[in-house]
């Protein structure tokens, strides 16, 4: 794989703590194009799952290319060891139904990927994980498993915002029969407005980058 120096989180590092500016609608809109390619591709062309998406997870580089990294899903079917790694994976990203099932019974479904992608464009729009405050991890289980998806905290001028927040619901449906498969979610609006062609994508990630050299530099 090429080269990949930085990560989402970082990006989000650089933009909220560092610059103090927000990510823009349109940037996350195209990370979730990419996003989506990738699992559509892992689900209908190799049959699996990633199993473990979250933004540390999400690279890109100085020539706008975004690529999902870390294929636990992949890995776990490669080992054979899938009853005991299904707990693996970071749980703030982790769907509702991972969260209630039984680890040595639970079936990989991709939809379980589209929800952690869904917490990841949340991320993006907010700075932080929306599941981070959580107390401990008995108030992340009730949160996520009982309590409302957290879409009204995301309030912006940016025109494209609304339309984002909209899209990012169909993620977070929690009935994982109720949410759609990544083909789905590739017809809509949205999916279409962010192509990975933008150059938008490409001046962002140098601008992450110079901000990170700087920062390294002049710490």
């Amino acid at each position: 794989m090429e080269e990949m120096g930085y990560s989402v989180d970082k990006a989000c590092y650089v933009f909220y703590k560092m610059l103090n500016k927000k990510i823009i609608a349109r940037v996350v809109g195209i990370i979730t194009h990419a996003m989506l390619d990738a699992i559509y591709y892992l689900s209908t062309k190799i049959g699996t799952v990633h199993g473990n998406i979250k933004t540390s997870n999400i690279l890109f580089n100085e020539y706008g290319e975004v690529k999902l990294s870390d294929y636990d899903g992949f890995t776990r079917r490669l080992r054979s060891i899938q009853a005991q790694s299904r707990d693996l994976g970071c749980p703030y990203y982790k769907a509702p139904e991972q969260i209630k099932a039984n680890p040595a019974t639970l079936k990989d479904d991709i939809r379980s990927d589209v929800w952690s992608i869904g917490v990841c464009m949340l991320e993006m729009l907010l700075g932080s994980n929306p599941y981070s405050e959580c107390k401990n991890i008995f108030d992340f289980i009730v949160r996520v498993v009982h309590g409302p998806v957290p879409l009204s905290v995301v309030t912006r001028k940016d025109i494209l915002v609304p339309e984002l927040v909209e899209y990012i619901s169909h993620f977070l449906i929690k009935e994982i029969e109720q949410r759609p498969y990544p083909a789905e979610l590739m017809e809509h609006r949205f999916y279409h407005i962010c192509p990975l062609t933008s150059h938008t994508i490409l001046y962002w990630c140098r601008e992450v980058i110079i901000a990170d050299n700087a920062r390294v530099i002049h710490p």
